[in-house]
Order: C-alpha cells, then sequence, then structure tokens
C-alpha cells in the first residue's frame, strides 16, 4: 500500500521536481493502492507496472472521468478495480497541465475484472459507456450522490455486463431518491440475486 504524506509533512527534500518512487523493477507487482491527492500520484510515482496489476485500489482523492479511463485502460489485466471519488472535470486536479477530451481516450478492455467499486460524484454513462467488461464480473458496488444517479440504469446498460452480474449494490449518499431507478433495475435485469441500496 502507497499512502502519500499531507503536503504539509513532506520534507524538504523530497518537495523538488526530482523527487519520485520509481517502481520499474516492481515487475511481479499485482497489487496497488494508493490513498492520497491524485496529483501526487500522478506525479510522483513512477514506472508503475500497469500491465502486471490485477488490483487497482486508488482512494482518498478526486479523479476526473478522463483520467479514471485512461489509468483503467493501461490496466487490461484487471480483476478488481475500486475508484475513489470520479468527479467532474471542473472539480478536481488533471493527471497533467493539457487534460484529454473524452473522445481521444482509448476504449478501456478489461476482460478479466471480476469486480468493480466506483465512489462517484458525477454521472456514470460517459465512463461505463468507454470500458468494456468481459464474462467474469459478477459484482459492482456504487456509492453515488445525486449528480451520479443521473441517468444510472442507462449507464449500467452501456457497461453491458449486468445480466452477468449476481450482486449489485448502490448506495446513496445524500437526498436523493433511488426508489424508481433501482425498480428500473430490478426489471431490466432478473439476474441480479443481491440488490441492496441504503445510505
Amino acid at each position: 500500500m502507497v499512502k502519500n504524506l499531507p503536503l504539509h509533512d513532506i520534507p524538504s527534500f523530497l518537495a523538488t521536481e526530482y523527487d519520485s518512487l520509481q517502481l520499474q523493477e516492481a515487475v511481479h507487482l499485482k497489487e496497488f493502492y494508493w490513498k492520497g491527492h491524485f496529483m501526487f500520484l500522478a506525479n510522483k510515482i513512477k514506472g508503475i507496472p500497469f500491465l502486471t496489476l490485477s488490483v487497482l485500489d486508488v482512494s482518498g482523492c478526486t479523479i476526473p472521468i478522463t483520467d479514471a479511463l485512461l489509468l483503467l485502460h493501461l490496466c487490461p489485466n484487471l480483476t478488481l478495480v475500486a475508484l475513489e471519488t470520479i468527479a467532474q472535470a471542473n472539480r478536481c486536479d488533471h493527471w497533467s497541465d493539457c487534460p484529454l477530451e473524452l473522445c481521444e481516450i482509448p476504449e478501456v478492455v478489461l476482460p478479466q475484472l471480476q469486480e468493480m467499486k466506483i465512489t462517484s460524484n458525477a454521472p456514470l454513462l460517459p465512463l461505463f459507456e468507454r470500458i468494456q467488461v468481459g464474462h467474469s464480473i459478477h459484482a459492482i458496488y456504487l456509492a453515488l450522490d445525486s449528480e451520479g444517479m443521473q441517468d444510472l440504469c442507462t449507464a449500467l446498460q452501456a457497461l453491458g455486463c449486468l445480466p452477468r452480474v449476481k450482486t449489485f449494490r448502490v448506495q446513496v449518499c445524500g437526498n436523493p431518491d433511488p426508489s424508481w431507478e433501482i425498480v428500473s433495475l430490478l426489471r431490466k435485469f432478473p439476474s441480479i440475486r443481491l440488490l441492496n441500496h441504503g445510505e
């Protein structure tokens, strides 16, 4: 697990343009857990062996949809992904000074993905319509606010995996009433065995 220091706790010898954690030699790294500022991850952790990762867990930060897609595109062998928190681009820092447009991001293909955990303050349709998952996926856990709940059924249909998902959990943060979306999900995807929503 890598956890970044709060910015005020970074020693002066680390607070230079040359400080970084080099992971090029970690060729057998399978699981990567990050908690902290996304910009610190993007700019200070170098050489992450994305192709070998089966688990990617990024939390404690806000991630623009384009950066989330770019990150997932680099990790085609994931079996578990957890991203906290997806947000609108204007509410968070970007991976680079020249953020990409959605149309510039290649499609994300995750054929071995089994479990997805997403926290989002933004609608999921722009994320899910660019992700392709395989037949292994069996669980989706979502924590959403009112914006994240927008067009949830459409977003999940775009992801295209709900006929195979057995466990689906939606945690609703804030005041939206998700009942109509939940009923719609149950009608469209009868294969779901466990559907739970709550605060």
